[in-house]
């Protein structure tokens, strides 16, 4: 069979409204000849139509068995198509409809199928309801290639995607009972303190490589393999730390360089107002963090009178106890994001991380070709990263991210259930007898999250 074949002439093409015409005539009591030369159609064809609607008035029972049974349990009524191309299909229309549905939810579970593994639960699908099967279905153990193509023709719901890898960590963390206490817990920061847009913070990490991987370039059609220049193989990394506003503010950003002594050259064409820390391996500590949070406090002029909320997650170097008193004799209060819930709920990961990265590439891989046989290092990462700053921490970006989380304007509600499908799969129940003696099943929630910076500020 021709997977792709595109008829020449419109011989064969007959409107299905005239067809129903036809046949509501002859049921009327017309002969099928007459009915046939008025529409100037063929009256074998009118013939066969009659028949297959009489066929499916009778509710005629077409029986197979399942391969290497005899059982007539094992039989069932195959249901008549809808269409004249649809004789010969494997399943009904309603079948497949079934099919195309689990195989969105599984989609949104974040456990989608391949080809090759729908074409295997297809096979299974039509041993189980006893049809009979082409030849190479049941040499294969398998549905075919036409059969596999042509469902995805019938069905435009459905398209071959590259996935996004999500850890089993975020995938289990990210549940209704993790986010509805992280809301909790803002509602009342928020209710206590009345915090403005403008004194709302939140405060991330992003590495940036000196070796970012090349964006998409033009090369002629049919070239295997297309090449880029870059730095080297392995990059050194510098910690880019960011902080905005619910407001859609931007503040200046830190860097952390990998060294052991800081100098000014490293900042060079950086973004107005930005500091430099040197920590040997690049990677953010607690004293680091520290120095972070009073460049926050400089920048923000944040104190008992004028309070400001930072949001940030749980990372281990965000928990140190000189953190906690320095944010009690300042008026910050800190609330941190449940565990591994960060791509949905931080503001930075959601809208303005992303777009940065991106320009950071273009800008990479245009100094690279400005500036052919130098490589990129440390001291041109403050430089090359300031027009990706400017562009990527806009108010629109900002103000989206924030929104989009369910921050600012607060709204517990952003997060439908099926956000939180893939979190079902690992869902525990538990049994338990209430007090009249009857069972009651309950749900155990997965890892909660680590508020304790919350608590220990909420006297603030």
């Amino acid at each position: 069979m021709v997977r792709t074949y595109k008829r020449k002439t419109s011989r064969a093409e007959i409107p299905e409204d005239n067809i129903s015409k036809e046949i509501e005539e002859i049921l009327g009591g017309a002969s099928i000849r007459s009915a046939a030369a008025k529409y100037d159609l063929t009256k074998s064809m009118l013939h066969k139509r009659m028949s297959k609607m009489k066929a499916s008035s009778e509710n005629s029972e077409i029986c197979v068995s399942v391969p290497g049974t005899t059982s007539h349990k094992n039989k069932e009524k195959i249901q008549p198509h809808d269409s004249k191309y649809t004789s010969k299909q494997i399943f009904t229309k309603e079948e497949e409809a079934m099919l195309e549905e689990y195989l969105i939810q599984s989609s949104k579970m974040q456990f989608g199928l391949t080809y090759l593994l729908i074409r295997e639960f297809a096979y299974s699908y039509a041993v189980k309801l006893c049809r009979p099967l082409p030849s190479n279905w049941t040499t294969q153990k398998m549905a075919g290639t036409d059969w596999m193509k042509s469902f995805m023709k019938r069905h435009p719901a459905l398209s071959l995607r590259k996935p996004e890898s999500t850890s089993i960590g975020r995938n289990i963390s990210f549940n209704q009972y993790n986010i509805s206490s992280f809301f909790d817990n803002l509602d009342k920061v928020l209710s206590k303190h009345k915090f403005s847009s403008s004194r709302i913070i939140n405060v991330d990490e992003s590495g940036i490589s000196t070796v970012l991987p090349a964006p998409k370039v033009v090369a002629p059609t049919g070239c295997k393999q297309v090449g880029q220049t870059v730095s080297g193989e392995r990059g050194e990394q510098v910690t880019f730390v960011g902080i905005v506003s619910a407001a859609g503010k931007a503040f200046p950003p830190v860097y952390i360089f990998p060294r052991v002594r800081f100098k000014e050259a490293f900042l060079t064409g950086s973004p107005p107002g930005s500091i430099g820390l040197a920590i040997q391996n690049g990677w953010m500590t607690r004293d680091g963090f520290l120095q972070v949070m009073k460049h926050i406090q400089e920048v923000t002029a944040a104190s008992k009178e004028n309070p400001i909320l930072v949001l940030l997650d749980n990372h281990d170097s965000h928990t140190s106890l000189d953190l906690v008193v320095f944010c009690r004799e300042n008026g910050i209060v800190l609330l941190t994001f449940p565990p591994h819930c960060t791509h949905r709920i931080q503001p930075l990961d959601i809208a303005v991380f992303g777009p940065f990265k991106s320009r950071c590439k273009t800008a990479f891989n245009s100094w690279m070709a400005s500036n052919p046989g130098k490589p990129i290092t440390i001291y041109n990462i403050g430089y090359l990263s300031e027009k990706p700053f400017i562009e990527s921490f806009s108010q629109n970006n900002i103000c989206a991210g924030f929104e989009k989380s369910g921050i600012f304007p607060l709204n517990r509600d952003v997060f439908t259930d099926e956000d939180f499908m893939p979190s079902n799969v690992t869902e525990i129940h538990m049994v338990s007898i209430s007090t009249d003696g009857n069972l009651e099943k309950s749900t155990i929630p997965g890892p909660s999250s680590r508020l304790d910076l919350a608590s220990i500020q909420s006297d603030i």
